[in-house]
């Protein structure tokens, strides 16, 4: 009763007895009092916010990195710690990303966590270009065969790489690294827009279609693999296949096949054999071009030895083989493919622990350790073991040097990793230095390099002769610094064409195996050479006509003109007609043939009405065996003038010395023949199917001549020279000059021809010139 009539009372005085408008305004009145208190109690005053101060900036005398600016007032601060990433991979102007120290945890919860992407994050390589509309139709008229031979073609007559060692359209890709930047680029592209390849389905597995994806030998598990998931280039259709694959893993061979310490192959070779005359009892693709056009993937050091028992397995095919030894006469040079030997430890992170220190932070001058076992590692270790210690040599990595650095930070911090072979040429130290950034070093006598047929191994790695294994300190010793960071510095450009990703990317390993294939392929094609110049082969109507064509129907023509007269060999055959400029195709299966289409000939009367005067009107088309008298109806008109035949020129077998002297040729001054103009230089048959405008326009009349005046000074305009001279003076040792361009790229100046880079241009400036030879006033010549 107490507590009821309390909540009464309480009720009453809330609802009746309170003025709720003078609280309210109490209330608020105490709210704004104290948040001026609070705001006069800060460092700034309120009238900061509406005019702020002038910024106090700190004197000249005063070290920028010791001052922070503030509004108002200015802070002495001690100098900040500077992070260094001991990472050699980050790039120039990039952000330092600091990870907290990890706790320790146990192996079991280290299995239960989730996995962590790689630290390795690689721009989106650029998108694949798309092949012209006008030119994949008629690509698709071809038979396999044929599209090969126009791609080709394609292939040889390749622009010249730029000036750059960067590509603008391809920035994935550095010049230095490769033979011919050029040739590379264009290929790889033609692969990418036509490339088929048929897996034959037969075959049981551990030892066909089913890869392994770890060990030493896992490169062709890998290879196998992704071919399979592969749709751009596996087709279904092997009438429309390039290349053919037979999908059998050596190791795997092995495996299932080999006694233990039996030494006898002999079951391995009768398996492959046999399975072999298999596929050519089956299908007519093997015995069609006796097993040319198919290709195997073995990365075992018995797969060479495993291939003996057929003898078109051996001559024929395309072998990707990581045993590249050039001397047994299995592995066919130019032919073959060197496979890299990959070490892959945990398939689903592939890519873990890749990269390496700095330059500064490899201390070690020369590294190995491994098994001692072949002919090599005997002789390296009694030269070098425990001998020096700039060079780590040792057999098995011993306890008291994995307690201070693993084996992959033994590679890290070396400048040089020894990559002797074993049992056999090849060693997967080679991948590994590649995936550390460490400059490998070859010791390998006969031993083809992987993907040998694209990249220059020069620029990247060192090769040692077995004869001077003792002479090895001195060799590395005798390398410049500049020549071994440019090596080092083309070792981690390097890095992203020998990655293994599971799902490929373009330039990635897959590709550039894949290409390597691609491009033995394309060697075993023949090109009909063209007998006449292209400007010959056109009817003299089609050459009076201002004709101008794109590049694509410029490529067609020069196609169609050189595949003339090479078919008819085949019993069935698909015509199809589309015009192309004055020209039309006919598709063949089975055979390069490709003939002009039926032009608009103009009829001439026989003697009835005109006298052999042309027709007027008459624009239909016909052919001689069906060409009756009244076929035509016309307007008769006088004989326009005969058109006068074009003299061939006829090369002159009896030629002058003065004709002969490359001096006078080029319009210089020569002791000999005194002075002489420039002369043209005629084109070859090749370059004028490419310059198709040019091509198909009447020749110009040759520049007027210029004559050079012994005595007058001239000024050199060859690069690095810039000197004055007479051309009475001059000789074949008179200027010093560079003969490549120079570059600029990512902070760095230098010369391409030599391959000096710097930093700064002054230094720039005062590199020395390469190459000798005469002084040139014209930058034309």
């Amino acid at each position: 009763m107490d507590v009821t009539k309390l909540l009464r009372s309480i009720i009453v005085f809330l609802m009746f007895r309170i003025d709720w408008r003078k609280l309210l305004l109490v209330s608020s009145i105490l709210t704004i009092a104290s948040i001026l208190i609070q705001i006069s109690s800060l460092p700034y005053p309120l009238t900061q916010w509406i005019s702020p101060p002038h910024l106090t900036i700190s004197p000249h005398g005063k070290p920028l990195n010791t001052a922070v600016v503030h509004l108002g007032k200015t802070h002495s601060l001690p100098a900040p710690i500077k992070v260094v990433s001991l990472n050699s991979s980050a790039t120039i102007n990039r952000t330092t990303v600091i990870y907290k120290k990890e706790k320790r945890v146990s192996r079991r919860r280290r299995r239960t966590s989730s996995v962590k992407p790689t630290g390795i994050v690689s721009p989106p390589p650029p998108p694949r270009k798309k092949l012209p509309r006008r030119l994949e139709r008629y690509i698709s008229s071809l038979t396999p065969d044929e599209a090969l031979a126009f791609a080709k073609r394609d292939i040889e007559n390749a622009s010249l790489a730029s000036h750059d060692d960067y590509d603008d359209d391809n920035p994935e890709l550095y010049a230095p690294l490769f033979r011919n930047i050029s040739t590379f680029k264009r290929s790889y592209e033609w692969m990418e827009w036509i490339l088929k390849v048929f897996i034959y389905p037969d075959g049981k597995s551990p030892i066909f279609h089913q890869p392994q994806l770890t060990g030493i030998y896992s490169s062709e598990g890998w290879f196998m693999k992704l071919m399979e998931e592969n749709k751009q280039f596996v087709t279904k259709d092997p009438k429309m296949a390039h290349l053919f694959y037979i999908p059998y893993s050596a190791r795997q061979l092995q495996t299932a096949l080999y006694v233990p310490n039996s030494h006898n192959l002999k079951p391995l070779i009768d398996f492959l054999r046999d399975y072999v005359n298999m596929l050519a009892a089956k299908y007519p693709f093997w015995n069609r071009t006796h097993g040319s056009d198919h290709f195997l993937v073995a990365c075992h050091d018995w797969g060479p030895y495993t291939l003996k028992g057929h003898r078109e397995l051996i001559t024929n095919t395309i072998k990707a083989l990581c045993n590249a030894d050039a001397s047994e006469r299995i592995f066919i040079a130019g032919k073959d493919v060197s496979l890299p030997e990959t070490t892959i430890r945990n398939p689903k992170r592939p890519l873990r622990l890749i990269g390496g220190n700095r330059v500064s932070q490899r201390p070690i001058l020369a590294f190995f350790a491994g098994n001692r076992h072949g002919r090599v590692r005997p002789i390296l270790l009694k030269h070098w073991s425990d001998k020096d210690d700039d060079m780590r040599i040792y057999g098995p990595l011993p306890n008291r040097a994995s307690r201070v650095m693993s084996y992959p930070q033994h590679m890290k911090s070396s400048k040089y990793c020894i990559c002797p072979m074993g049992y056999e040429v090849n060693s997967p130290r080679i991948v590994e230095a590649i995936y550390y950034e460490c400059v490998p070093v070859i010791i390998a006598d006969n031993f083809v390099p992987p993907l040998n047929e694209v990249l220059n191994w020069e620029a990247f790695s060192v090769v040692v002769a077995e004869k001077d294994i003792p002479k090895l300190k001195e060799i590395l010793l005798a390398i410049p610094l500049r020549k071994y960071l440019i090596m080092q510095s083309n070792v981690k450009r390097l890095q992203k064409h020998f990655l293994w990703n599971a799902k490929p990317v373009r330039y990635d390993l897959f590709h550039m195996i894949l290409h390597s294939i691609w491009m033995s392929r394309l060697s075993q094609i023949q090109i009909p050479q063209p007998s006449l110049d292209l400007k010959s082969t056109f009817s003299p109507p089609d050459l009076n006509s201002n004709i101008k064509l794109n590049s694509t129907s410029a490529l067609i023509l020069c196609w169609e003109r050189l595949c003339e007269g090479e078919r008819n060999r085949t019993k069935r055959k698909l015509h199809r007609t589309d015009e192309f400029g004055a020209f039309s195709y006919s598709a063949v299966r089975g055979e390069s043939t490709i003939r002009p289409a039926p032009q608009l000939q103009k009829r001439k009367d026989n003697g009835e009405g005109s006298n052999g005067a042309e027709n007027r009107m008459a624009t239909p088309m016909f052919s001689v065996d069906d060409n009756p008298d009244g076929s035509c109806t016309y307007h008769d008109s006088a004989a326009p003038a005969p058109r006068q035949p074009v003299a061939a020129s006829v090369p002159t077998s009896n030629l002058s010395p003065k004709d002969t002297c490359p001096r006078c040729r080029q319009g210089f001054f020569c002791s000999d023949h005194g002075s002489n103009a420039n002369e043209l230089k005629p084109k070859s048959d090749a370059s004028a199917c490419i310059e198709s405008d040019q091509g198909l326009q009447e020749s110009q009349p040759p520049q007027p001549k210029k004559i050079v005046d012994i005595n007058q000074p001239q000024l050199c305009k060859n690069k690095g020279c810039g000197k004055t001279f007479k051309e009475k003076d001059n000789h074949d040792e008179a200027c010093n000059y560079h003969p490549g361009p120079p570059v600029f790229h990512d902070r760095v100046r230098g010369w391409k021809c030599c391959d000096v880079h710097v930093k700064e241009f002054d230094e720039f400036m005062s590199i020395p010139p390469c190459t000798k030879g005469w002084h040139n006033a014209d930058p034309v010549s």
